[in-house]
Formats: structure tokens, C-alpha cells, sequence
């Protein structure tokens, strides 16, 4: 029964998540300045592509970041459903996850919709990070 309480929390907590970035992505505001020459941006009332399970045709690199996202998010949960993770160490894990999805729709905002290459290069880098830290929660007892 435990099981699935925690089950039950870590996905309350994921949809909690879900909705609060839904929701910050439709209040983003852009630079009225860029020191850079940019693509084209979206058009007006186009929502950024950040987040699991977001495309954008033409934005392989941001594609490729949201599909990690949404695989993480599922390593959490196998993770709770396993045993391996309890709602506690999920929810630090949805929190850090939520953080960078954070990071990310506010670095494209800024970029009208897009990501320079050193932001790529940091959101890669941040992902990797999470994933060995989701890996270690997963299995704190397997050496390195």
C-alpha cells in the first residue's frame, strides 16, 4: 500500500510541476533588446518549446532536451514504483528537474524563443548532472 501512495504523491507532485511551468510559459516576457542576430522568432503568442514532451519543428537540439526531460522524469517514477525512490527523494528530483526546465524557458524567452550555444552547452551539461544524481538515488549502493 505504501507503494502506491508514493506512487500517488510523486505523480500529484510531477502534475503540480506540469501545470506550474504550463502556466509560466504563457506569462513570458521578451527582451526589447539583443545584442545577438538571431533566427526569426515564433510568432506572438507562440509558447516556448520547453519541457517533456514539447516539439518544434526545426529545433532538433531543443527537441532532443525535452525528450531527456520527459525520459528523467520517468526514471523518477519507475523509481517510486520499484521501491528505489521514496516521494521524499522523488520530490528533490522533480524539484531539481523543475528547476531546469525553469532555467531553460527563461534563457529562450530572452533569446526570442531560442538558445545560444552556450546555453545549450549548460542545460546538457545540467542534464547529465541529474542523471547521474537520479542514478545514484536509484541505486545507492552500486559503486562508480
Amino acid at each position: 500500500m505504501t507503494k502506491m501512495t508514493n506512487l500517488l504523491l510523486v505523480l500529484a507532485v510531477g502534475g503540480l510541476l506540469f501545470a506550474s511551468f504550463a502556466a509560466a510559459q504563457t506569462s513570458t516576457t521578451t527582451s526589447t533588446t539583443t545584442q545577438q542576430t538571431n533566427p526569426t522568432p515564433p510568432p506572438a503568442g507562440d509558447k516556448l518549446n520547453v519541457g517533456p514532451g514539447q516539439k518544434e519543428a526545426g529545433h532538433s537540439g531543443e527537441n532532443h532536451v525535452n525528450g531527456r526531460e520527459g525520459r528523467q522524469q520517468n526514471r523518477i517514477a519507475n523509481g517510486v514504483k520499484d521501491g528505489q525512490l521514496n516521494a521524499g527523494q522523488a520530490a528533490q528530483l522533480e524539484k531539481s528537474q523543475a528547476k531546469i526546465q525553469g532555467q531553460e524557458a527563461r534563457a529562450e524567452a530572452a533569446h526570442g524563443g531560442y538558445l545560444t550555444a552556450n546555453e545549450k552547452k549548460k542545460f546538457q551539461q545540467e542534464q547529465n548532472k541529474q542523471s547521474r544524481k537520479i542514478r545514484s538515488e536509484r541505486h545507492p549502493n552500486e559503486k562508480k
